[in-house]
Protein backbone atom coordinates (compact mmCIF):
# COMPACT_ATOMS: atom_id res chain seq x y z
CA UNK A 1 0.00 0.00 0.00
CA UNK A 2 1.11 3.53 -0.37
CA UNK A 3 2.75 5.48 2.29
CA UNK A 4 1.16 7.99 4.43
CA UNK A 5 1.48 11.47 3.40
CA UNK A 6 3.66 13.85 5.48
CA UNK A 7 1.62 16.65 5.16
CA UNK A 8 -2.17 18.20 5.49
CA UNK A 9 -4.03 20.43 4.35
CA UNK A 10 -6.29 22.40 1.80
CA UNK A 11 -6.47 24.18 -1.67
CA UNK A 12 -8.14 26.54 -3.71
CA UNK A 13 -7.77 27.82 -6.87
CA UNK A 14 -8.44 31.79 -7.04
CA UNK A 15 -7.82 33.65 -10.35
CA UNK A 16 -6.19 30.68 -12.45
CA UNK A 17 -3.91 30.40 -9.26
CA UNK A 18 -3.48 27.13 -7.22
CA UNK A 19 -2.90 27.95 -3.95
CA UNK A 20 -1.98 24.69 -1.52
CA UNK A 21 -1.81 25.36 2.30
CA UNK A 22 0.05 22.97 4.37
CA UNK A 23 -2.01 22.71 7.81
CA UNK A 24 -0.21 19.75 9.40
CA UNK A 25 3.13 18.12 8.74
CA UNK A 26 5.54 16.05 10.33
CA UNK A 27 8.72 17.90 8.41
CA UNK A 28 10.97 20.27 9.80
CA UNK A 29 11.42 21.57 6.42
CA UNK A 30 7.63 22.22 5.16
CA UNK A 31 6.02 23.54 8.16
CA UNK A 32 2.47 24.24 8.78
CA UNK A 33 1.40 27.52 7.72
CA UNK A 34 3.14 27.24 4.46
CA UNK A 35 1.65 27.99 1.24
CA UNK A 36 2.42 26.92 -2.01
CA UNK A 37 1.10 28.98 -4.88
CA UNK A 38 1.18 27.90 -8.99
CA UNK A 39 -0.88 29.43 -11.92
CA UNK A 40 -3.08 27.32 -13.77
CA UNK A 41 -1.98 27.06 -17.52
CA UNK A 42 -4.83 24.31 -18.67
CA UNK A 43 -6.87 21.46 -17.37
CA UNK A 44 -8.45 18.91 -18.60
CA UNK A 45 -10.14 15.36 -17.60
CA UNK A 46 -6.58 13.67 -17.36
CA UNK A 47 -4.40 16.48 -16.33
CA UNK A 48 -3.20 19.40 -14.97
CA UNK A 49 -0.33 21.94 -16.10
CA UNK A 50 0.44 24.35 -13.72
CA UNK A 51 3.59 26.48 -14.04
CA UNK A 52 5.79 27.61 -10.43
CA UNK A 53 6.32 31.78 -10.96
CA UNK A 54 9.42 31.39 -8.77
CA UNK A 55 11.29 28.57 -10.16
CA UNK A 56 10.39 29.43 -14.04
CA UNK A 57 9.15 25.75 -14.49
CA UNK A 58 6.08 24.03 -16.08
CA UNK A 59 5.21 21.00 -14.95
CA UNK A 60 2.17 18.47 -15.80
CA UNK A 61 0.19 16.24 -13.06
CA UNK A 62 -1.83 13.37 -14.90
CA UNK A 63 -4.63 11.28 -13.57
CA UNK A 64 -3.58 7.85 -12.37
CA UNK A 65 -5.08 4.92 -14.05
Amino acid sequence: PPAQPTQAGTWFVHERVLVLRVETSESDKIPAGLAFTYEVRSVTAQAIVLYDIFMKQEFTLKRAG
